[in-house]
């Protein structure tokens, strides 16, 4: 087999909500791989702090509470209304990570 090389960039968005509106515009589902990751000891129904939905941002603003149910959601709808050029979704990697705690 011919091995190639293969470049990496990685850009992290680290989950705030002020990063969804970027993706559409700025991410290309034809040559990317998304990964979406997620803290898998907090429980889904937990909702998420409102800094953490606010940051970015330097006005505080009335944003609604979401679980992290909602927020998980929010991101792969946001992914999966992408298409890439032949009309098919983009490929998406959802990891769920954890911290062993001493």
């Amino acid at each position: 087999a011919e091995l190639k090389n293969i470049f990496v960039n990685l850009v992290v968005c680290g989950g705030h909500l002020s990063y969804s509106v970027i993706h559409s515009n700025t991410f290309d589902p034809n040559k990317n791989v998304f990964l979406v990751l997620y803290n898998s000891q907090t429980p889904l129904d937990d909702v998420i702090p409102s800094e953490f939905c606010q940051a970015g941002h330097r006005e505080p603003q009335a944003l609604p509470t979401m679980t992290n149910r909602q927020h998980l959601s929010l991101w792969l709808s946001s992914l999966a209304a992408m298409r890439t050029e032949t009309g098919e979704l983009p490929i998406v990697v959802i990891v769920g990570t954890f911290a062993l705690r001493q």
